[in-house]
Order: C-alpha cells, then sequence, then structure tokens
C-alpha cells in the first residue's frame, strides 16, 4: 500500500545507520532525524542483551520479546540494528511517520524487518537490498529519489 506525506527512510550497513526524512512537498530534500554507529557500543558484533549497555534488557525492543509481536526472543540482531529497530518502532507507535523505507545489505535487511512490530511493519512501502549508507550527499539523494519513484 502506497502513502503519501512523511515517508523516513532507514539506510543501514555493518558500520552503521541513518534515518532520513523526506522533505514534504521538497524533492530531493531530506532531514537526517538519527545516525547510530556500530562501534558506540565498543562492540559492533554484541548480541545484546547481555554484553551491551546500550541494549541491555529494558530497551523498548527488548521488553516486548515475542508476547506482543516484536522480535524472537532468541534473535541474535546486532547492538546496531536493536538499535535501529527501537528508533523506528517508536516513532511507529507514536505515529511519526505514514511510509517507511528499508535499504540494507541483504542479512541486515532481513534482521530489521523481522525486528520492526506489526505498526512499523503495516508502513513499510519498500526495502531494497543494497548498501546506501555513507555515499556523498548529491549521489545519494540522486539514489533516493530512484527509491522513491517506484
Amino acid at each position: 500500500m502506497q502513502r503519501c506525506g512523511n515517508t523516513w527512510i532507514v539506510l543501514a550497513n555493518q558500520i552503521g545507520a541513518v534515518v532520513l526524512r523526506t522533505k514534504v512537498g521538497q524533492r530531493g530534500d531530506y532531514e537526517e532525524l538519527a545516525r547510530e554507529l556500530a562501534d558506540e557500543t565498543g562492540d559492533p558484533l554484541c548480541t545484546c542483551p547481555v554484553r551491551c549497555p546500550a541494549c541491555k534488557v529494558g530497551s523498548a525492543t527488548s521488553d516486548r520479546s515475542t508476547k506482543q509481536g516484536g522480535m524472537p526472543s532468541n534473535s541474535a540482531l546486532t547492538c546496531l540494528e536493536r538499535r535501529v529497530a527501537d528508533i523506528v518502532n517508536q516513532a511507529a507507535r507514536q505515529g511519526m511517520f505514514d511510509s517507511l523505507i528499508l535499504v540494507a545489505p541483504g542479512g541486515m535487511l532481513r534482521s530489521l524487518r523481522r525486528a520492526l512490530t506489526p505498526e512499523a511493519s503495516q508502513r513499510l512501502i519498500r526495502q531494497e537490498a543494497k548498501d546506501l549508507f555513507g555515499p556523498p550527499a548529491q549521489a545519494l539523494s540522486a539514489r533516493l529519489n530512484s527509491l522513491l519513484r517506484h
């Protein structure tokens, strides 16, 4: 289902992730809402909540487990994937975006998609198995515009 209005775009890879918002009525203009880096936790491969202070039990995503349709309790999400999912899921609960586009390499894309709550999943209009995290702003803008046209 295609929605118009406020679209969030998540670009992620093993190094980091950025959450962008399209500016309504301004094609090719994006606002950065959040940026997360894998090394902020000290261990980019940490499978929380055991080892990472950023993802200890008590985060919005880890508390839900499978009881409320969140991530499976045995999920092997990295800290970065968990933090990005928390941002998107909380924003979906608060109605902060109308539609969502996920762009990440294959394995990470699958993990992020599985970590979405039903509220966030309903807003997912497109997903691309690509690595667009980190290209220069001008090149990124052209790539994002092509994603939004489809």
